[in-house]
């Protein structure tokens, strides 16, 4: 319920803004899916388990759950993605960082696809459900997949430090290439 409680407050607050055309999408989506992949492609089989905490995901966890999260919203729409056959919300997390990593590219790649051949500008209007009896305009449904994706990638990286792996500039340098252009920051 708090997942709620804070989706109507972001919903009122118009934080979100809908996608109003297939090309503003692919846009959006082309950047943002470029990033979420070579955050994905830095993974590695040992950092899968990392986690912050005993009573939250791991990263592994997150990570599959960012791939899982494209078919099933879409699937809201009534879009299906294919590539991948049948995938089920609660398939079990690989063991294997790069199974991960395939099943994002093949899923990031297919949904603008998808989206171009089946869907007008137009279709962006369209209603459809959504969780918890809410009712989403296709458009929204898309912004929402979108910031999802940034949200989650967030506490992946976060994440990826404490299992020492070095993360790829996101929307600015990295630590380490901070460093080498001589960026230095204080920690404290």
């Amino acid at each position: 319920m708090i997942f709620l409680a804070g989706l109507r407050r972001i919903i009122k607050s118009g934080l979100i803004k809908m996608i109003h055309s297939i090309k503003q999408f692919n846009g959006y989506w082309t950047t943002e899916s470029k990033i979420t992949h070579s955050i994905m492609s830095a993974l590695t089989d040992e950092s899968l388990s990392q986690r912050i905490s005993n009573d939250h995901r791991t990263l592994g966890s997150l990570a599959w759950h960012v791939v899982l999260a494209i078919p099933a919203m879409i699937g809201r729409t009534g879009l299906k993605l294919v590539k991948l056959g049948e995938v089920k919300y609660d398939s079990p997390v690989p063991h294997r960082a790069k199974d991960i990593q395939d099943s994002y590219k093949i899923l990031s790649e297919e949904l603008p696809e998808r989206i171009e051949k089946e869907w007008t500008d137009e279709t962006l209007l369209e209603e459809h459900p959504f969780h918890f009896g809410k009712i989403f305009k296709k458009g929204f449904t898309l912004q929402l997949l979108i910031n999802h994706q940034i949200h989650h990638r967030g506490q992946m990286t976060l994440l990826m430090r404490q299992a020492g792996l070095v993360v790829p500039s996101v929307y600015g340098p990295n630590k380490e290439e901070s460093i080498q252009i001589g960026l230095n920051f204080p920690l404290e």
